[in-house]
């Protein structure tokens, strides 16, 4: 430090001036420039600066104590609105003990956020609009393969579904199935498939003609009922059921008579004492031209005709079960005559017009 005095050089903290002997007052610090100072000086002898603060230097600062929350006025305060504020939810549950019974039934907690939510929220509302159980079902969608399962040539979709629940769908919902599933799908039929073994098959996906009856395992009609056909001018369709074809009766002239019988019974012995006698060939061919005339002509069982399948169209059709075939397939020599007929066409073409594959040989 610097003496006041003399201008020397004192060491820290000495009580007088080595040089000159000035004494000096312990402690008294010039605010500006710190140095030593006499009490009585209006300045500081080695700034300068006016002494009107002068003072003693301040003590080394002490780290602020921190009070605890206990003794802060705002602690207390918010602990005081907290008590009202629960003291004020007890006395309004107790004076309105039914209005909380309202409240906690009306609002539940939602079982992965916990916040509360309405009932609408958690139950949904009743639609007003009657389910469509024909939209409902499940679409199951299987590949088509050619008769010799090597080529896959197209699509098939069904449904299964109850009969009694088909049977009760209103004609809204049955437009609605067939506009929004079946038509313009793009699949080679399209089939709703019934408990007991009979279906509806739509061919080609049309939307305008189905066919109601029995169905093999792929959904193809092979003996039908009933025709569904879209109303003209409507938006509905109807069903044609139909009715089997009615037993031949005999004729008046392959009725027998008494003397037809008398004179075939004289032309028999004639034929007899003549050694004339029938081929077993000539016979056999009588008995199935008589078996195709008679009253199992209808029957597709009932006929064995290999010749039906030595044709050189593309495909035999049954125009009875609206079928188309492969000539190969074992079904042709079955049909009856009447049904029979060959087409030269594309599969497209007699899809389109109303015929479906066959189940077995799968054209």
């Amino acid at each position: 430090m610097v003496c006041p005095r003399c201008k020397a050089q004192v060491p820290q903290g000495a009580s007088h001036c080595p040089k000159c002997g000035a004494k000096f007052t312990r402690g008294v610090y010039c605010p500006h420039c710190r140095a030593v100072i006499p009490a009585s000086s209006p300045k500081c002898p080695q700034c300068g600066k006016p002494l009107r603060q002068a003072g003693t230097a301040p003590p080394a600062s002490k780290g602020k104590e921190k009070k605890p929350l206990t003794k802060r006025w705002w602690f207390w305060g918010i602990c005081g609105l907290l008590v009202l504020g629960i003291l004020g939810n007890i006395g309004q549950a107790l004076s309105g003990g039914g209005d909380t019974d309202s409240i906690s039934s009306s609002t539940t907690s939602a079982p992965e956020t916990g916040l509360p939510v309405s009932e609408s929220m958690v139950t949904p509302a009743p639609s007003s609009t009657p389910l469509n159980l024909l939209l409902a079902a499940n679409v199951h969608v299987n590949d088509v393969m050619n008769g010799t399962k090597t080529e896959k040539i197209g699509q098939r979709a069904h449904i299964n579904m109850r009969k009694s629940d088909a049977t009760a769908a209103s004609m809204e919902e049955f437009t609605a199935f067939v506009q929004e599933k079946v038509r313009d799908s793009g699949y080679n039929w399209w089939s709703i498939l019934f408990e007991d073994g009979t279906g509806i098959c739509f061919p080609a996906s049309s939307s305008s003609a189905a066919s109601y009856g029995e169905v093999d395992e792929e959904g193809c009609i092979t003996q039908v009922e009933g025709d569904i056909f879209l109303a003209s001018g409507t938006k509905g369709y109807t069903y044609a059921q139909r009715t089997p074809a009615p037993e031949p009766t005999p004729t008046p002239a392959s009725t027998p008579t008494a003397s037809s019988a008398s004179a075939a019974q004289s032309q028999a012995s004639s034929d007899t004492s003549g050694k004339a006698t029938e081929s077993p060939s000539n016979a056999s061919s009588s008995r199935e031209t008589a078996s195709e005339n008679g009253g199992n002509a209808d029957n597709f069982n009932a006929h064995d005709n290999p010749d039906q399948q030595q044709t050189s169209a593309k495909y035999v059709l049954n125009t009875s079960s609206m079928k188309f075939h492969y000539p190969s397939c074992k079904d042709v020599k079955k049909i009856a005559e009447k049904n029979y007929s060959t087409f030269d066409g594309t599969r497209e073409e007699a899809v389109a017009d109303g015929y479906s594959p066959c189940g077995h040989c799968k054209p």
